[in-house]
């Protein structure tokens, strides 16, 4: 049993009588047209409603079924049922997941796949490291995501790659992000509007050996960029906010 609420836990160490409500949380792997996924809940997630939205799915990988190991396109849907004849805990029958993640390694090591895009692209908040690590994926655009973190998506030997579009709602670009990206040469990041401005840092060696990429765009929200952040890159010009 976990117990997320802190005063729960003194109390019962304390042998209090008062009663505390406590969510057991649990875990399920559940496969969904080609893809597993990894959902997370808790008792005081199951709703009276089934077809309430409120919990999270996350993308773990794509199932050994060969079908969809040979897809080259995969459209990530903006939500799905869990249903009990395919595996679902009775708590979560007929309720829907929303898709909101892709862990680390999900798409990783498959050459096959050229396009990924998403139903709802607002729905999405994470992608892990190595997500679409060896795939042969050209274009990335994450526009329209909510993605706060540019994390290292593909890996440091990767040419395929050519344009990456990044939301506005990212605030950070980590370590090595996009470092061997040989053929990235368009990479944009939507600019906020006022009021909702945020800083976005970005971490060293975060475009290192990127030598497709001539110039680069960032918005005025950049407010950090650590020592070596574009090197051994062939960038000829970087325009931050208008200022180059």
């Amino acid at each position: 049993m976990k117990i997320k609420n802190f005063i729960a836990v003194a109390a019962l160490l304390m042998g209090s009588t008062s009663t505390f409500a406590t969510a057991i949380t649990h875990t399920q792997e559940y496969t969904y047209e080609g893809l597993v996924y990894v959902l997370d809940y808790s008792d005081n997630d199951t709703p009276t409603n089934p077809a309430d939205d409120k919990v999270e799915a996350k993308v773990k990988q794509i199932s050994d079924d060969a079908t969809y190991k040979a897809l080259t396109t995969w459209l990530i849907p903006e939500k799905f049922k869990a249903l009990a004849d395919n595996g679902a805990d009775p708590k979560i029958a007929d309720k829907f997941f929303i898709v909101q993640k892709i862990g680390a390694n999900a798409f990783a090591n498959n050459s096959n796949i050229t396009s990924i895009t998403f139903a709802k692209a607002e729905n999405l908040t994470e992608i892990a490291t190595g997500a679409f690590s060896k795939t042969s994926i050209a274009t990335l655009d994450l526009s329209e995501t909510k993605i706060t973190v540019a994390n290292q998506w593909f890996e440091t030997t990767n040419t395929m790659v050519t344009t990456i579009k990044l939301p506005k709602s990212v605030n950070e670009i980590v370590t090595s992000a996009f470092e061997g990206l040989s053929a990235l040469n368009s990479l944009t990041i939507a600019e906020e509007t006022a009021p909702a401005k945020h800083a976005i840092t970005i971490a060293a060696d975060a475009f290192k050996n990127t030598m497709a990429l001539k110039t680069l765009t960032l918005p005025a929200d950049v407010n950090f960029v650590a020592t070596n952040a574009f090197r051994q890159t062939s960038l000829e010009e970087l325009t931050i906010g208008g200022d180059v």
